[in-house]
């Protein structure tokens, strides 16, 4: 984290002096203060970077794996196979879909039409519609399922003797 605070710096450093320079020689106020702005932001997430940065643990988890095992420090504590093997994730991943692309193509479509005409804010309209029904169609069922496991669990705490 202290390296992506660093970088925020510079990031930051540099718009202030951009928005400065665009400002003085630019005498263009909007961009001046976007600039500025953005600036500004980087700043910040610099700030927060760094300041989660000195709350961060110090040791690695190569660090840890050399120390030496608690039982009298026998040597380098060995990691199983098994730790090391990526656990695949069900509860919330979505299935490979094109519903993200067409949003962002919608959403190119709707910015370019307003900068060139409005037949394109009209089309990028209308893909952005049915894109959202097509996705909404696409994750019923697993709302729906997810529904009811909470519906269940909520059933399971209902049903729970008094004395708990």
């Amino acid at each position: 984290m202290k390296v992506g605070g660093i970088l925020f710096v510079a990031l930051g450093a540099f718009m202030l002096v951009a928005g400065i320079t665009y400002g003085v020689w630019g005498y263009e106020r909007s961009g001046t203060f976007f600039l500025c702005v953005l600036g500004v932001a980087f700043m910040y997430l610099a700030h927060t970077l760094l300041h989660a940065a000195r709350d961060e643990p110090r040791e690695t988890e190569d660090e840890r794996a050399a120390a030496p095992a608690g039982d009298g420090g026998h040597g380098p504590q060995a990691l199983s196979r098994e730790a090391l093997e990526p656990v695949p994730v069900t509860a919330h991943a979505s299935a490979p879909a094109l519903t993200p692309l067409l949003f962002a193509l919608a959403g190119g479509l709707i910015a370019s039409g307003l900068v060139f005409t409005r037949w394109l804010v009209i089309a990028g309209a209308l893909v952005l519609a049915s894109v959202a029904i097509a996705w909404l169609l696409e994750t019923a069922p697993r709302r729906a399922g997810h529904g009811a496991e909470q519906d269940d669990h909520a059933n399971q705490h209902e049903e729970a003797p008094a004395g708990h």
